[in-house]
């Protein structure tokens, strides 16, 4: 596996991703032509299989899975060889099937429940080795990402918290390492987000390159109709 551009997908939760994030994510490939392709989990929200309360704007249960596998189709025309990390969101029908006494034998295949081209492939975590330095994929760690790349010892990109996309370089006085949070690609205005409108930090929308030891965050920068502006 070539791990020389990698480009890193944050938590889309579709289909109640922002609109422009296929266009956005096909203007970064075709600009800087990345080798390897990295999603983080929570690509897809499950609001139908949520234990919280449902809001009763949001599609139905069939209409959610439907809308969920279009945005599948298409990111899969864009990226049919991708890595994608175990989240919380991905783990709702397990939870629930869980609770009802089901084995996990019983269900389907997460990425076949979701139709995914036959490149993607689902890890817990994703470790990936290089001569510069190791790099820890994970979903979630804890809010501090610098202290958990600290406690793990290696270069650590999680994902998880909408509002935090930033980067830490540290040193043991022998490697450099980074510890990365990656924002997001969520829709804010959708109404599967309104538990959140009362918070004073707001989602940072955009997506990640690693090459080498350098973290290249390209924001998604948005009009005031909260549309993408259309070039990087």
């Amino acid at each position: 596996m070539d791990n020389s551009c990698i480009l890193v997908i944050p938590d889309t939760q579709a289909p109640f991703h922002h609109k422009d994030t296929l266009n956005f994510l096909s203007a970064i490939s075709r600009k800087f032509k990345p080798t390897r392709i990295i999603q983080g989990g929570d690509m897809y929200d499950l609001h139908c299989f949520s234990d919280y309360d449902k809001n009763p704007d949001i599609p139905g249960t069939q209409e959610e899975i439907r809308l969920l596998r279009e945005f599948v189709k298409d990111l899969g025309k864009l990226f049919p060889v991708m890595d994608i990390l175990d989240s919380n969101h991905g783990n709702r029908i397990r939870r629930k099937a869980n609770r009802a006494g089901l084995p996990t034998s019983f269900l389907k295949d997460e990425m076949a429940i979701i139709d995914a081209p036959v490149g993607w492939m689902l890890h817990k975590r994703l470790l990936i080795k290089r001569p510069v330095g190791d790099i820890l994929f994970a979903h979630n760690y804890s809010s501090n990402v610098l202290n958990s790349s600290k406690d793990l010892a290696c270069s650590l990109v999680q994902f998880h918290y909408h509002s935090k996309y930033e980067t830490h370089y540290w040193s043991n006085g022998e490697k450099m390492f980074f510890a990365t949070t990656s924002g997001c690609l969520i829709d804010d205005e959708s109404p599967a987000f309104g538990y959140n409108k009362t918070q004073s930090k707001r989602p940072c929308l955009g997506a990640l390159l690693i090459v080498e030891m350098m973290v290249l965050h390209i924001p998604m920068i948005l009009d005031k109709n909260k549309r993408w502006v259309g070039y990087l």
